[in-house]
């Protein structure tokens, strides 16, 4: 690593929002090309394009991460030292909603100035819309809380990471980071020179982007009096109404980019409904002391897999480790007799596999209910790092009994791996569910 190394005791959080697709072969290695070039210590250890991520990144296993990463599943990855968690989602063109790479690091060293240097190479190569870089200080932490861009980076609700996501970056800007990446679509609408006259540490063009850094130093968050100044001072500058204020109405004209200026041909929907209704539920019960800190945001869930497909050609583009250990997941330990049923597969923060459960409900005439859907969440929360249990459920569907089972896998402190089987009919709606889920469709 370069200078700067920084001992990480508040995750250290990263996104880069993009309009480009990343889901060729020759964006693979582009974006791992970026990886190697810029922040060569912090390649994964392991990755998958489904939970558990198990798969050991090495040589061997580079045939196999170029099938999953056209296929355009969400790429999932973690290194151990520093400890960190990476997501590419990559979009297929189908839908206005970016693509994005987020690296979340949660302990260890890393240098500030190499993942500077990585932001801006890795921002301006990627034509990024947005990008940015925030340490989770305390006072950072309340803030995002607020706004719901948290998630917890722990089960013992210790650590919080940011958590952004295309849908309501199109509809404001949650805060102003401590490095700040204003692609295309934001400097036409703020303007070009409006934003390098804004008062912080450093306002610099980078072809058509702009980088904002608020100060000196990433650790200049901590002091959090003066670092709210110029915080404040920011957003007076480029217009208030531009970033989350508490206390607006949902439906505040916030000030944003046209869909034209993302390059979407439609507008995005809103985000789903039930996070709001999430959210305000929770913020109930932590008003009224149920929980001894506040619960992340939900986060996004991983697609369903569309199958592993064998491991490919070696390439030596990459330094990868060694080994060719292969991964087991709870679905490859599923019986004989699991093969009348169809697997649907996929991972959920608690909070959304709760929500994504109840839509499940009123798919099943009799056998699983609210009181099912609350077992299977108990027994997510309570799994132990890398435990997994099952749980067998007789349900009635279309008419006939049948058998639901469900397995839970703790791969990551925060989310959970569920492989659920099902007969055919209904494995085939709840994929539909997951469908009109993630368009965010009630």
């Amino acid at each position: 690593m370069g200078s700067s190394i920084m001992n990480i005791t508040d995750p250290v959080c990263l996104y880069i929002f993009t309009p480009q697709l990343l889901n060729t072969e020759a964006d693979c290695e582009r974006v791992f090309g970026l990886w190697k070039a810029h922040l060569p210590d912090c390649l994964p250890d392991k990755f998958d394009f489904v939970e558990p991520v198990r798969m050991p990144f090495n040589k061997d296993n580079w045939g196999y991460l170029l099938k999953g990463w056209k296929v355009g599943t969400a790429f999932m990855a973690k290194r151990k030292n520093p400890k960190i968690s990476i997501s590419i989602n990559s979009e297929k063109g189908k839908r206005p909603i970016h693509s994005y790479w987020a690296i979340k690091f949660q302990s260890g060293e890393v240098s500030i100035e190499s993942l500077l240097n990585f932001l801006r190479h890795a921002s301006e190569d990627l034509e990024a819309h947005f990008s940015c870089l925030a340490l989770m200080a305390p006072a950072e932490v309340a803030f995002a809380r607020i706004n719901g861009t948290i998630s917890n980076l722990d089960r013992a609700r210790a650590k919080f990471g940011l958590f952004l996501y295309s849908r309501k970056l199109q509809q404001l800007i949650p805060d102003i980071y401590w490095l700040t990446v204003f692609g295309a679509p934001y400097v036409k609408m703020f303007g070009r020179e409006r934003l390098l006259s804004t008062p912080v540490f450093k306002a610099e063009a980078q072809g058509e982007q702009v980088v904002l850094q608020l100060t000196p130093s990433i650790e200049d968050v901590r002091n959090a009096t003066a670092y709210e100044e110029v915080k404040k001072r920011v957003k007076a500058h480029l217009g208030e109404d531009a970033f989350f204020m508490p206390g607006k109405p949902e439906d505040f004209p916030y000030r944003h980019p046209s869909h034209e200026d993302f390059g979407w041909q439609v507008p995005p929907t809103k985000p789903n409904r039930m996070f709001a209704e999430y959210a305000a539920k929770h913020a109930a019960e932590v008003a009224a002391g149920k929980w001894p800190r506040a619960a992340a945001a939900p986060q996004a869930p991983v697609a369903p897999a569309a199958g592993r497909p064998w491991l490919g050609s070696l390439l030596e583009k990459l330094p990868f480790g060694h080994g060719n250990e292969k991964p087991t997941t709870a679905s490859a330990k599923s019986t004989q007799a699991q093969e009348a049923l169809q697997e649907f597969s996929t991972g959920f923060s608690f909070e959304e596999l709760e929500i994504f459960l109840k839509r499940l409900v009123p798919l099943i005439e009799s056998g699983f209910g609210e009181a099912e859907v609350r077992q299977v969440c108990d027994l997510a929360r309570g799994l132990g790092l890398d435990e997994e249990k099952a749980l067998k459920f007789r349900i009635r569907h279309a008419g006939m009994d049948a058998v639901m089972r469900i397995e839970l896998f703790a791969d990551d402190v925060n989310e959970v791996a569920m492989y659920l089987f099902a007969p055919p009919a209904l494995a085939k709606q709840i994929d539909a569910e997951f469908d009109k889920y993630m368009e965010g469709e009630d």
